[in-house]
């Protein structure tokens, strides 16, 4: 079965341990959906897919799942099939563009500078798109709990710092030490989700990302293949 937001929930609060409830489940949720697009920053899903040729040299990828101002296209092969693979330079075959006078959902096109496949021709396409949880295979889901729950305790740590927090108990609490505390195994679980999401340890992950509007296509990915397509 899938993963759902509430299987990370209920593994990310088994790694912070917060028997004090400091953290409420809304919260934890939050820093997921923060985890998520970072992890899509960091290892985006790529996805393949195959356009027949109709003897132009634009072609719509929107409507292939491509998603404004987040996809990246990865690979451009044409004609697809042939050995060794065909692969088209960008800039010198083809680029990127926004035809405004398409419909909307089909303006973002794929365009040749020259070449006009034809009918008996494909073009294969391989491009980014954002996971969503569902998505994830084992690896994929265990390094979005890691900085899931990394991002819970630095966000603890930095409550813990001040002082002044009026939901901790200050006759109860040393402040400093369990704020240090959270920062170092906010630190650990960071390590461990670059492990888990294949960066090295000179890779700096991605930290943040604003807010996008995004619409979550579907697609056959090439990078932690889901459980239930393997």
């Amino acid at each position: 079965m899938p993963f759902t937001t509430e299987n990370l929930r209920d593994e990310v609060k088994s790694l912070v341990q917060d028997d004090a409830k400091f953290i409420t489940d809304k919260e934890v949720d939050t820093q997921g959906v923060i985890a998520l697009r970072m992890l899509n920053l960091d290892r985006p899903r790529r996805v393949p897919k195959d356009i027949t040729g109709d003897n132009t040299s634009s072609y719509d990828i929107e409507s292939l799942g491509f998603v404004k101002q987040y996809s990246d296209v990865k690979t451009v092969e044409y004609p697809a099939g042939e050995t060794p693979p065909v692969m088209r330079r960008r800039d010198d075959i083809w680029f990127i563009y926004e035809d405004p006078s398409k419909p909307s959902g089909q303006q973002l096109r794929l365009r040749f500078f020259t070449l006009e496949p034809n009918t008996t021709e494909t073009i294969r396409v391989t491009f980014t798109v954002p996971f969503v949880i569902a998505d994830l295979a084992d690896t994929g889901f265990n390094a979005l709990v890691f900085k899931n729950a990394s991002l819970v305790l630095a966000a603890l740590g930095s409550r813990f710092a001040q002082t002044t927090d009026s939901s901790i108990d200050a006759d109860a609490v040393d402040y400093a030490g369990r704020s240090n505390n959270f920062i170092f195994l906010s630190e650990k679980y960071e390590k461990d989700y670059k492990r888990m999401a294949g960066l090295s340890d000179t890779t700096k992950a991605a930290q943040a990302i604003g807010e996008n509007d995004i619409i979550y296509p579907t697609g056959d990915d090439l990078f932690w293949h889901p459980r239930n397509t393997r």
